[in-house]
């Protein structure tokens, strides 16, 4: 695994039974690391062999990859799978963000900024080609639907200045995923602004108890639960945008 030190450093930080959980994995032995390029292109964590186990393919090997299916193995030891795929994967995109504020924190330099600039920007950009495949969904089982591509290019050019011509691929490699994977990412960017108003100690906090949370509700009842603003709400939404426009304004330049 890439960089150990660098990961070692932010579990230490963020202790307790994250940071069992993690001596746990590695002392048991409970991952595999195929450096085979054959082998499967994919990170993963399952539970197929009676324990949970954690997969890091050829390519998948950074440290985001594993802080992102570190935040999957965590949540899962806490004994449910209960959960909707839209709060799963804040689990594991919030780990993501968890880290950046960290290092920030520890170190403001241009490299720091710019890990969270790159992570925060590739948020914007799921969240943004969700809404883009939302609306061509509606629009081409419409009845008065002229044709496929005009309605992709009516999109396309509607989204022109925030997205590539690329966000299609979603639609088909990932299906109805991408639904789940972009309300994910709102709430991950809601963490953000979290922490950035209330500072790393604070969304430290608020993000162990969604990985906490228990129960069988929906992304905003466990939003709720930690603390943290309903990531669905239009005025949250603002907010956040607030927060990474100031970011864009004054740190990422």
């Amino acid at each position: 695994m890439d960089n150990m030190d660098f990961i070692t450093e932010y579990v230490d930080e963020i202790g307790g039974d994250f940071k069992e959980t993690f001596n746990d994995l590695f002392d048991n032995g409970y991952y595999i690391i195929s450096n085979n390029t054959n082998s499967y292109s994919a990170a993963y964590q399952d539970a197929g062999y009676d324990v949970r186990l954690v997969f890091f393919g050829y390519g998948y090997q950074d440290v985001s990859t594993f802080i992102h299916e570190f935040g999957h193995y965590y949540t899962s030891t806490k004994g449910t799978d209960n959960y909707s795929y839209d709060l799963c994967e804040v689990h594991s995109q919030g780990d993501e963000i968890l880290l950046r504020l960290f290092f920030l924190e520890d170190d403001p330099s241009d490299a720091s900024k710019y890990y969270e600039y790159q992570f925060v920007s590739s948020l914007l950009d799921t969240v943004i080609d969700g809404v883009m495949i939302r609306e061509f969904e509606e629009e081409i089982y419409k009845e008065d639907v002229s044709s496929l591509q005009e309605t992709w290019n009516t999109i396309n050019n509607k989204y022109d200045e925030f997205s590539g011509d690329d966000w299609y691929e979603l639609f088909i490699d990932y299906d109805n995923y991408y639904i789940s994977y972009a309300t994910s990412a709102m709430g991950a960017l809601v963490l953000y602004a979290y922490g950035k108003e209330q500072g790393f100690e604070k969304a430290k906090e608020a993000y162990l108890k969604l990985c906490s949370y228990d129960g069988l509700g929906d992304i905003e009842e466990a939003f709720t639960y930690a603390g943290l603003p309903n990531p669905l709400a239009e005025d949250t939404i603002k907010d956040v945008v607030a927060t990474i426009s100031h970011e864009m304004e004054n740190s990422w330049k």
